[in-house]
């Protein structure tokens, strides 16, 4: 049977032992390898708590190592240049509770500094290590601001202040001469064609423009006989028969009105010769009366004033 000292000096029970002084912390002295606590303010011994300052120090160091290989990934980088700054704040506690503790002052010569020798002015706050620096969204934090434009004074500005300035000597080159006469030429045609709209709407607005499309008088049409109808033809021998007899009255309404039997046998009286407008005249009509909506629809102060401008030049 074997005794207790062989027992101890087996691998599970170092194992044992290891793994209970390394979660044993506090002050005193101390056996063996303890873990890190936590949190700095539960340690309350300026001895252990320089010792996991260095040990804080050497992670450091070797994460930073590591991190200087470009080949790990942007991943990996990403995740090493976390690991440090983790470290670092951590770092920072143990300072400030050995400072506290009684112990030197670390956190006063922690300064980061360049390849010159300066100080960072992103010492504080989120670090980027290594090749770290170099990944996409990073190296643009790394490039200097552009220079900031130089702004003149109003002492500097008026010495430009010339008669170039208030453009009394634009005539002189010859270039703005034709460019205001093309200008003024074309402005002068926008206002005789507003001013011929107005005038034209005006005077589809005083007469009785589609009074024709209804009318039952004969009109004096000169067709051909060949290409005519049967109602232009009747017109047409009507207006030569009057030319030519002085004395030959016009028909009244009552004779130009025939009797129709209808099939019923009731009269039916119906115009004879009753003027169709052709097709041209209808779609003239019906574009004047277009004109006229769109006009009433869209016409505004401009314009009116326009037309104002136009009638003025136009005399």
């Amino acid at each position: 049977m074997a005794r207790n000292s062989e027992k101890a000096m087996t691998a599970l029970a170092r194992w044992r032992q290891l793994k209970i002084d390394s979660e044993t912390s506090g002050s005193g002295n101390y056996s063996g390898v303890r873990k890190r606590p936590f949190l700095a303010e539960e340690c309350s011994d300026v001895r252990s708590c320089k010792r996991w300052r260095r040990e804080i120090i050497q992670e450091i160091s070797q994460k930073m190592a590591q991190i200087q290989n470009a080949g790990l990934g942007e991943f990996r980088l990403r995740d090493l240049n976390d690991e440090i700054n983790k470290l670092i704040r951590e770092k920072r506690h143990w300072e400030e509770r050995i400072k506290k503790l009684g112990g030197p002052d670390y956190v006063a010569n922690n300064k980061m500094t360049d390849t010159e020798g300066k100080e960072l002015q992103w010492n504080r706050g989120y670090k980027y290590f290594g090749a770290a620096k170099d990944l996409p969204g990073v190296k643009e934090l790394f490039e200097p601001d552009p220079p900031k434009p130089i702004r003149k004074t109003r002492a500097e500005y008026m010495r430009y202040v010339d008669a170039h300035y208030f453009g009394y000597m634009d005539e002189e080159d010859g270039q703005v001469l034709p460019h205001e006469a093309e200008a003024e030429r074309k402005a002068r045609a926008e206002a005789i064609e507003n001013f011929q709209m107005d005038k034209e709407l005006a005077l589809m607005k005083n007469d009785d423009w589609d009074q024709d499309i209804y009318a039952t008088e004969p009109r004096n049409t000169d067709l051909d006989p060949v290409e005519g109808n049967f109602s232009g033809l009747a017109v047409g021998e009507a207006s030569k028969a009057a030319k030519k007899s002085e004395t030959t009255e016009k028909k009244s309404e009552s004779e130009k009105i025939e009797e129709v039997s209808s099939a019923t046998g009731e009269k039916i009286f119906r115009a004879a010769h009753v003027p169709v407008p052709t097709q041209e005249e209808i779609q003239a009509a019906m574009l004047r009366k277009k004109k006229i909506e769109l006009l009433q629809q869209y016409a505004n102060e401009t314009l009116s004033s326009q037309s104002i401008e136009a009638r003025i030049l136009l005399g």
